[in-house]
């Protein structure tokens, strides 16, 4: 059942990244087209494909996590003996959901609020959406990292073989 649903969420995300990209890049080229070609800007294409970045990147920053395609010092963690490496990883798991739980907290609390009455200037809508990707990327890192953390703890081989096999 979690399997499943981890592989569902991990296409969509994938997805979703992908039309982002391509989205992006297509706003970037319509203003390039636009300004060179036609003489003429539209407003748009500018803000769409700044959040548009911004909402990927921090999408992406998810998926990488569970990709295991992070920064890290994974070398160093795999030249500690079995016990000792497992108990790194958990604890470097556990730091970073204690971080990313505040993170997500203080971008719902905090940061969103503040942002609902902000209104973009291009096109219109409210500054809760572009800053929203800051909190929601968070609450998907942390999912990952319990994923990450139950693997751990499931077992040494069979968490490297699922942390492998298994894309976010």
């Amino acid at each position: 059942m979690t399997r499943g649903l981890v592989r569902r969420v991990d296409q969509a995300l994938y997805w979703i990244i992908v039309l982002q990209v391509g989205a992006m890049t297509l706003a970037v080229n319509l203003q390039v087209f636009n300004r060179y070609v036609v003489n003429y800007v539209l407003g748009w294409e500018e803000e769409a494909s700044r959040y548009l970045m911004i909402w990927s990147s921090f999408l992406a920053a998810a998926y990488a996590l569970r990709s295991g395609e992070q920064l890290g010092m994974e070398f160093v963690v795999r030249r500690l003996p079995g016990q000792v490496r497992h108990v790194t990883r958990v604890v470097g798991h556990a730091a970073a959901m204690i971080f990313l739980g505040v993170v997500a907290y203080q971008g719902f609390v905090n940061m969103l609020p503040q942002q609902l009455d902000q209104i973009s200037p291009s096109i219109g809508f409210t500054m809760a959406i572009p800053y929203a990707a800051i909190p929601v990327s968070a609450v998907m890192m942390l999912w990952v990292e319990a994923l990450l953390i139950r693997q751990e703890l499931r077992g040494t081989e069979q968490a490297q073989a699922e942390a492998e096999r298994l894309p976010l």
